[in-house]
């Protein structure tokens, strides 16, 4: 009688768990792009987690999309479009607006504090540098759909958003309703304790520092096509 290998079995259910794996060679070139993603992903979480600032929770969410999400973007745009001149140009120009914010971040007597005092110092050469990629990245023909940069299939996953929403919102007020304990804590710092306004600059702050996160991820680690960005620099 046949026995199957022990591998072969263990393969057989880590298919079933998660789907086939596509086994590719590695192509020439591979370890440049698995170098830069590694060095922008250390980048933007050392600045992100031991860099943090002071001001209100949309300033420390615009400065951790700036980290986490905008120097990702610039090393996509730059590495995916280097051959063409505008997206080469225009990258290197956004990522010079990106430096502004680090640059005082680090460099300055203020230290945390510097966007306390001055939060144009950040709000602006951020979103304009963010603008300033995403126009190159466009004119230059780099596909951030292929890194993850895109609405996706949203035929797909808007209805079941929507479920979801409908069947969690009702829960969670019925929940907080009958929970003296988390009224109480809940939101448990800050503004948002204050006012609905505050609260609702709480989210908006915690929805761009998500923002941030999303953009690290998918800009550096979900590349759907390595083989292409690799063959990009070719």
């Amino acid at each position: 009688m046949e026995h199957r290998p022990q591998k072969s079995r263990l393969k057989t259910w880590v298919t079933w768990a998660i789907g086939d794996l596509d086994v590719h060679p590695p192509e020439p070139g591979s370890a440049s792009l698995a170098i830069m993603v590694c060095l922008v992903a250390g980048l933007g979480m050392l600045l992100g987690e031991f860099h943090h600032i002071r001001g209100s929770d949309v300033i420390k969410g615009v400065w951790r999309l700036t980290v986490h999400g905008a120097i990702p973007l610039a090393a996509v745009v730059l590495w995916m479009g280097w051959k063409s001149q505008w997206a080469r140009w225009v990258g290197l120009c956004g990522s010079f607006c990106l430096l502004v914010p680090v640059v005082l971040r680090l460099g300055h007597e203020e230290g945390k504090r510097i966007f306390v005092t001055h939060p144009e110092w950040l709000v602006v050469p951020a979103m304009l540098g963010i603008v300033v990629l995403l126009a190159g990245a466009t004119k230059g023909k780099v596909d951030l759909e292929s890194w993850g940069l895109g609405l996706g299939d949203w035929r797909w996953w808007g209805p079941r958003l929507l479920i979801c929403l409908a069947c969690l919102v009702p829960i969670l007020i019925l929940t907080v309703s009958a929970s003296a304990g988390l009224q109480e804590m809940y939101p448990f710092r800050g503004p948002g304790r204050r006012s609905l306004t505050g609260l609702m600059l709480q989210i908006l702050g915690n929805g761009v520092d998500l923002l941030g996160w999303e953009f690290l991820f998918r800009d550096s680690c979900c590349s759907e096509s390595p083989g292409e960005a690799i063959r990009s620099r070719r």
